[in-house]
């Protein structure tokens, strides 16, 4: 056999030996992106430095929570009288709240004044009634639909709340989630979402969440979905339904004026609580569960830091990225040459360190 022809089969021979191993790992990554196992690991990397990231507090942010403990629930029983919730509305509207949130389902009306919150609604327009997609839960009676809000929560397969639906375009006036809602009544303006609301507008087109961002696959990505900031647990200025209800007001007034006043349950054995991606990594005696009023105000922070010109800092690659990265991860090994990886150009390189791409020639490239 002539020496040129034993050149050739041996260069291929030494091109299929390098290519194997990067072959069989990107082979392997794709199968872990394939099975679900890759999305399970990057949302625990994902938690992990959740977890490990100091979380700013939430005691600054024009927010007051007023939940429903278990001593409130010794005082005024359950459910709670709607003659107790109408006097805590009054008394927050009285004290200046700029949008008042009630979140608990009153569908039907509960205790001897249980024709009080459909009339206190239609004649307080700060105040945000709560129904439930899902369950096919109502707000209360009379709402108008411009007071109206869902109160549904996107939960990951594992049950962790990491992700935020912000607002599903093309819905009846009623269809508003209840945090854009009552950030709109307090600012008096819906120029937000009716940015939101117009295609192609520079808002329509922020990184929101895709069907394979960052570590997700196939995620229901309906709407304006993005990954929730979280504030430090249990941060929020806070009151008892007690104190609001039956408290001295020139106690409880510093803490209403000019704040969004959020209504809701906080008991444990009332169980309206949610993971965080904290909670898997909480060293406490118990469980690390949120409130779902406690993620409501996250949810509403958020928002607040967007009009306020502050966007959110979580943003995750295309679905793409994340086997470009992996394959990036093996080219590097390369020595001679870097890798091109891309979705649009495939195995193109460069020599290392020039920044641009060229077809291979005498490189050697995975």
């Amino acid at each position: 056999m002539p020496a040129p022809s034993r050149r050739r089969r041996h260069r291929l021979r030494d091109l299929l030996g390098l290519a194997a191993p990067y072959g069989g790992a990107l082979l392997l990554l794709a199968g872990l992106f394939r099975s679900g196992i890759s999305e399970s690991l990057d949302l625990l990397l994902y938690d992990s430095v959740t977890s490990l990231r100091p979380a700013p507090s939430a005691q600054t942010l024009p927010i007051t929570i007023v939940g429903i403990g278990e001593c409130d629930i010794a005082h005024y029983g359950w459910p709670i009288d709607d003659g107790v919730l109408c006097r805590a509305i009054e008394r927050a509207a009285a004290g200046g709240a700029s949008a008042i949130g009630l979140d608990l389902y009153r569908d039907r009306g509960v205790g001897a004044r249980r024709d009080c919150l459909p009339q206190l609604v239609r004649r307080e327009p700060r105040l945000i009634t709560i129904f439930n997609v899902a369950e096919g839960i109502a707000p209360v009676r009379g709402t108008p639909p411009l007071q109206q809000a869902f109160n549904d929560l996107v939960v990951d397969p594992d049950g962790v709340v990491r992700r935020d639906l912000v607002h599903v375009s093309g819905q009846d006036a009623s269809t508003v989630a209840l945090p854009l809602r009552l950030v709109e009544v307090a600012s008096g303006s819906r120029a937000w979402r009716r940015q939101l609301d117009t295609p192609g507008s520079p808002l329509s087109r922020a990184p929101w969440l895709g069907p394979d961002s960052g570590g997700y696959a196939n995620l229901d990505a309906a709407g304006y979905q993005r990954m929730l900031p979280f504030l430090r647990p249990g941060s929020f200025t806070s009151l008892s339904l007690r104190q609001l209800a039956d408290g001295p007001a020139a106690a409880i007034t510093p803490l209403l004026r000019g704040r969004i006043v959020l209504i809701g349950s906080t008991a444990p054995t009332l169980k309206d609580l949610f993971e965080i991606p904290q909670s898997r990594f909480n060293q406490g005696e118990s469980a690390l569960r949120l409130p779902g009023v406690e993620v409501h105000g996250l949810r509403t922070a958020a928002l607040l830091n967007d009009q306020a010109s502050r966007p959110w800092r979580l943003t995750t690659p295309p679905g793409w990225a994340w086997p470009s990265a992996a394959c990036a991860r093996a080219c590097s090994a390369c020595s001679q040459a870097a890798c091109c990886c891309s979705p649009r150009a495939e195995g193109c390189c460069g020599s290392a360190g020039s920044g641009s791409a060229s077809p291979c020639r005498r490189s050697r490239c995975c």
